[in-house]
Order: structure tokens, then C-alpha cells, then sequence
């Protein structure tokens, strides 16, 4: 990451872009329940919302509930994934492929943004 960014929520407030993601990987753990997260696939995670996320910092507070449920449903579709390989971790091909398959509905532009080839 080049510098970090971040935006002014309120008067006291800094939101940075670490939080964020911080906040996308929580929802993705919460998406994906009881399974575990291989390091490759938190890797994968954070490059893709660190690309896509920093674009929503000025609005975050207008999209993180449609932003968070995106994640939600990442870590979810990446269980299945898993689950349907008979796999109790979820790897990297996981996430990939639930990245790939799972469009935001909710915030469309997350995926229309160039972000690190994946």
C-alpha cells in the first residue's frame, strides 16, 4: 500500500482504510461461520478489498451496511465452495471463485473497479 488513506467521518473521527478492511474481513469470517480461513485466502481477501474499498472511505457511512453484507456473502460463498469439495478450510480458490461468482448486488461499482488481477 502506497500511503494510507483515509477520510473524515465526522469532527472527530479519522476512518482509515486499515479499518475497513478490518470491518470487510470480520464480515467475511462471519460469512464463512464455522470454517477456517487459510492464510492464502485472507491474503487474496485483503488485496481485493484494498483495491475496491479505498474507492468508499468518503462514503462509508452511506455504503458499509451493502459493503459488509458483500463480505458476508463472500465469506459464505467461499464456505460452500469449500464444503462442496469436502474441505473444511477455505483456501485461496475459494475466495477467488467466490469472488468471481458473487456479484455486489448492493454496490455494484466493487467489482467494476480495477482492482489486482486475482
Amino acid at each position: 500500500m502506497a500511503g494510507k488513506s483515509k477520510a473524515s467521518i465526522s469532527k472527530n473521527t479519522e476512518l482509515h482504510i486499515e479499518d475497513v478492511i478490518a470491518q470487510g474481513a470480520i464480515a467475511f469470517g462471519q460469512g464463512a461461520g464455522s470454517m477456517n480461513i487459510s492464510r492464502g485466502a485472507g491474503r487474496l481477501l485483503r488485496k481485493f478489498f484494498d483495491a475496491r474499498f479505498e474507492h468508499h472511505l468518503r462514503d462509508w457511512n452511506k455504503n458499509r451496511l451493502g459493503i459488509l453484507a458483500y463480505a458476508r456473502g463472500l465469506g459464505w460463498y467461499a464456505a460452500v465452495v469449500a464444503q462442496t469439495n469436502k474441505r473444511v478450510d477455505i483456501g485461496k480458490g475459494d475466495t477467488r471463485e467466490a469472488i468471481m461468482g458473487f456479484p455486489c448486488p448492493i454496490v455494484p461499482q466493487l467489482l467494476d473497479q480495477k482492482g489486482p488481477d486475482l
